[in-house]
């Protein structure tokens, strides 16, 4: 029972990637201060074109996207099924949303990567360099690394490697040809051929799941990485997005910061 239902499936390290950008959801948020600043931040003006402060925009909800998916991963790692592996339903169910997480962890890198792409004019406004500029020296090279490998200028380390192997289609869309031949690779070809397919039929959708669905997404990731390497290249891509998620973080604060202060929520 491989695939969704497999002991080997979508086994994505030991999760500390997660765990050390999410360090704040070990603590509790009511210590962590709520601040306003003026919503005219996001409009033009004589110095500033909407289009900057579109990009601006995109990327912090880019930013909290990455969030959110860092904290569902490390979340959903801590309710594994206790014990070793087994052919049940319950650790079908896990392996089923891990591989739902992988696919949208790489589909959000290849749309903020596609939103880089569609700016390089707009990043070198004087108004974002002078953001840049003011990001520590650490997230400064993690911002041009994600710059790079958006653009092409940059085919190495792990993004680079994910946005140049793996593309969109399953990730986020649903293309029939696509998922069947993800089906195909799972159970009719290469050393898992002949495994059953399994699913499980409840009254909810809690209860109940297509398991050879998920296993068709997880051969389609096989196909596109290249053979056995679709967990291998999400656990990268895991790591780099730590450090240029806290680059747009701080990207984003630099250019509202500029524009107005924040205001601290008594």
């Amino acid at each position: 029972m491989r695939g969704t239902l497999g002991a080997n499936t979508v086994k994505i390290g030991d999760g500390s990637h997660f765990e050390k950008m999410n360090e704040l959801s070990h603590k509790s948020v009511t210590s962590i201060s709520l601040e306003t600043f003026d919503p005219t931040a996001f409009i033009a003006d004589e110095n500033i074109p909407q289009e900057v402060c579109n990009f601006v925009l995109a990327l912090a909800l880019a930013y909290n996207d990455v969030k959110d998916a860092t904290e569902a991963w490390h979340r959903l790692k801590q309710h594994d099924p206790p014990g070793q592996f087994r052919k049940q339903v319950d650790f079908g169910m896990q392996a089923g949303k891990k591989v739902h997480l992988v696919r949208y962890q790489v589909g959000l890198v290849n749309e903020i990567c596609e939103l880089i792409r569609r700016s390089e004019r707009i990043i070198s406004h004087s108004s974002l360099q002078f953001s840049i500029r003011q990001m520590s020296k650490k997230s400064r090279a993690a911002w041009y690394s994600l710059v790079d490998t958006a653009t092409g200028k940059l085919r190495t380390g792990p993004l680079a490697q994910a946005v140049t192997r793996i593309r969109q289609k399953v990730i986020f869309h649903y293309d029939s040809a696509e998922i069947f031949n993800g089906y195909k690779r799972h159970f009719f070809d290469g050393t898992i051929a002949k495994d059953q397919a399994y699913i499980s039929r409840g009254n909810t959708m809690a209860e109940s799941r297509f398991y050879f669905a998920d296993a068709a997404a997880e051969g389609y990731l096989d196909i596109r990485s290249g053979e056995g390497q679709a967990t291998a290249i999400a656990e990268n891509i895991i790591g780099a997005m730590r450090d240029a998620n806290l680059a747009i973080m701080q990207l984003v604060n630099s250019f509202i910061q500029k524009r107005f202060p924040y205001d601290r929520v008594s």
